[in-house]
């Protein structure tokens, strides 16, 4: 059972039993994403630096199991007359190893009676317990303490240990869940019936594009429903305007790691404003906060006032709940990976290695080419979570927003929403999956293949053959304009013939590199360089110095020529182009010759960015909202400050 939601909601984090306080007072989002309560364990609650942020100084009920669980019957009733809905987060009791930070235990903390009450009282209410980010927890406390001949061998032995375990959690959740993901599996929780996919942003997490990419695909491919609750912390401390204390916790061999609590520590609102907007544009079902809302000075009722961060979200929650159209938004390009993948960014949170994927396998090819292609669309979104100013969060999009990511179980109408398809894949493909390929094709669409995929597809599509042997090359050549593009060394294999394409690339030796075909109402592209990459870059000789050879990080490249063809590929299939250096923007289409533009500056300078048509200059008006100061237009130019939001509404008529 999924969560089917009438309209665009906020939510926000709370304690459980204090809940009622600030929320009904201010009223501040639709929903409420709520610390769990902690029954019958005879132990504090350790309320952490966000709960303190929020109700500080108000320690877990000292009372006896009896009483608390009577006064956990007197929250559900208050969040029936409530009537927002919620979920339930930190829901596990967590024994920690005592050679590392692998959790021991695992289990819902209620039981299977009370859990049935919550069902009984409020019903559709309750959106489930929250599987907080445990498909990355898995990678960094289950995994990592695995012996060598239990972790996984392949793709598949990696999917299935993954989702055994999501699995029995969910069993433990009372078959009722949703979560916020730590990596990039939204897709492989479908198969356990979670009810809500999402993710939190922030911290030490990943790019902000990465996540909305994958969760967007894993919705439409499963008709599911995502939302993204943003952190007050980020690696260095916490945005606080209470008189909360620095949250310290113990690390390695007796340091101390501490996050500081301030009104200038964690995540900068700007950022945070721009999370919400970016993916309330992106058609999210729910955006939120996990704290920062009150400081400790008192209003006439005694309730604390809200501080500059909560009056963004109160000021956000009221805009969103008037009508404002966000339409369709134009995401042209789907990244298509083999269900079995598990592919994860080079480097993140819930990692001990590097450019791995199901945690614990080396990259392939194919993962490679993945990294590569973010990297082209979102360039620099491996940063994010490392450096204190906030780069990589959001980055530059030289094309727009434009990227979902499916899975290879995709189906026909599914396919049918995205005019390109570039598939990563190494692994041979069936019939079936060739077949639902060939009639998106044939409908209209535009396939990229590259590697075994490609080989099938020529063989069986156009009765072409591939070479299994690779050809070194060193430059590319474009025909069409008989340009000379400077390459690394890569590697193609040669088919045996190229009569009846059109070849958009050429080695030196004027092999095809890239070569597209018509096929029904559609167009095939076949990439000659494994995923359109270089070979290995590491540089031969030796440094002056260290007497080493070099190998840079990625190892392997997008060949220029291939970043050419795809950049070139995804523009002709959007309407508006917007043009600006350091500029994010996507683009909402509402409907007869309207569209809406999404526009942030994450760089640290101003920017100015222009919208332009193929006939004429559109009109262009700002999209009021509690975002921006106003934005400064000219025409058709826009000028962005650091950090800022600006939304458009474009008029496209003549």
């Amino acid at each position: 059972m999924t969560i089917k939601l009438g309209r665009f909601m906020t939510i926000a984090q709370y304690s459980w039993h204090n809940f009622d306080r600030e929320f009904l007072h201010y009223d501040l989002a639709d929903a409420m994403h709520l610390m769990a309560p902690n029954l019958g364990l005879g132990d504090s609650w350790d309320l952490g630096g966000f709960i303190l942020n929020i109700t500080p100084g108000v320690p877990f009920p000292p009372v006896g199991e009896s009483e608390l669980i009577a006064r956990w019957h007197g929250q559900i009733k208050k969040l029936r007359e409530l009537g927002k809905p919620f979920d339930f987060w930190a829901i596990f009791k967590s024994d920690k190893l005592a050679d590392g930070p692998g959790y021991a235990k695992i289990a819902c903390q209620l039981t299977s009676e009370e859990n049935r009450y919550i069902e009984e009282q409020v019903g559709d209410l309750f959106w489930g317990w929250d599987m907080g980010e445990w498909d990355g927890l898995f990678g960094r406390d289950v995994m990592q303490y695995l012996d060598a001949d239990k972790r996984p061998k392949t793709r598949r032995e990696g999917h299935d240990l993954l989702v055994g375990y999501l699995a029995d959690l969910m069993e433990k959740l009372h078959g009722n869940s949703s979560t916020i993901v730590g990596c990039t599996f939204p897709h492989y929780f479908h198969e356990i019936g979670i009810r809500m996919v999402g993710a939190e942003i922030g911290q030490a997490l990943l790019n902000v594009q990465v996540y909305t990419s994958f969760l967007r695909g894993a919705c439409r491919q499963y008709g599911l429903q995502y939302k993204m609750i943003t952190s007050v912390f980020d690696r260095w401390g916490y945005r606080c305007y209470t008189d909360s204390a620095d949250v310290v916790q113990p690390i390695e061999d007796g340091e101390m790691g501490v996050w500081k609590a301030g009104k200038f520590q964690g995540h900068s609102i700007g950022l945070i404003m721009a999370t919400w907007v970016i993916n309330y544009f992106a058609e999210a079902a729910v955006v939120g906060l996990d704290g920062g809302f009150y400081t400790d000075d008192l209003d006439e009722a005694g309730v604390r006032k809200l501080s500059p961060l909560g009056e963004a979200l109160r000021d956000f929650t009221q805009w969103a709940r008037s009508p404002h159209p966000r339409g369709r938004q134009l995401r042209p390009l789907a990244l298509m990976l083999d269900y079995y993948a598990g592919w994860t960014p080079p480097r993140h949170l819930y990692s001990f290695e590097h450019r791995v994927v199901w945690h614990c396998l080396p990259y392939g090819p194919s993962d490679h080419g993945m990294d590569q292609a973010y990297d082209l669309f979102y360039p620099g979104y491996t940063w994010s979570g490392f450096y204190r100013d906030e780069r990589g969060f959001i980055t530059p999009t030289p094309e727009g927003d434009v990227v979902d990511v499916l899975l290879s179980d995709a189906g026909g109408d599914v396919l049918a929403d995205y005019p390109v398809v570039w598939l990563l894949s190494d692994d041979t493909p069936d019939s079936d999956f060739l077949g639902r390929l060939r009639a998106y094709v044939e409908g209209g669409g535009h396939l990229v293949a590259s590697s075994k995929v490609m080989e099938q597809i020529a063989e069986q599509w156009f009765a072409l053959r591939i070479s299994a042997e690779k050809h070194p090359a060193f430059h590319s050549f474009i025909p069409a304009t008989d340009e000379e593009v400077r390459e690394a060394f890569y590697s193609v294999r040669k088919p045996e013939t190229h009569d009846g394409w059109d070849v958009v690339a050429t080695t030196e030796g004027h092999d095809p590199v890239i070569m597209e075909k018509a096929l029904g109402s559609g167009k095939v592209t076949m990439i000659l360089a494994d995923h359109g990459l270089t070979d290995d870059m590491t540089a031969p000789g030796f440094d002056m110095i260290k007497r080493l050879q070099y190998r840079p990080d990625p190892p392997f490249e997008l060949l220029h020529c291939v970043q050419r063809y795809l950049r070139a590929t995804v523009r002709k299939h959007l309407p508006i182009q917007v043009g600006g250096d350091g500029i994010y923007y996507a683009i909402n289409e509402i409907g007869e010759g309207q569209h809406t533009v999404c526009l942030y500056n994450p760089t640290h300078e101003i920017r100015t960015a222009t919208v332009s048509l193929k006939n004429h200059q559109p009109m262009v008006n700002e999209v009021p909202g509690p975002w921006s100061k106003g934005a400064r237009i000219s025409g058709n130019t826009i000028t962005l400050h650091s950090n800022e939001v600006v939304v458009l509404h474009i008029n496209n008529q003549p």
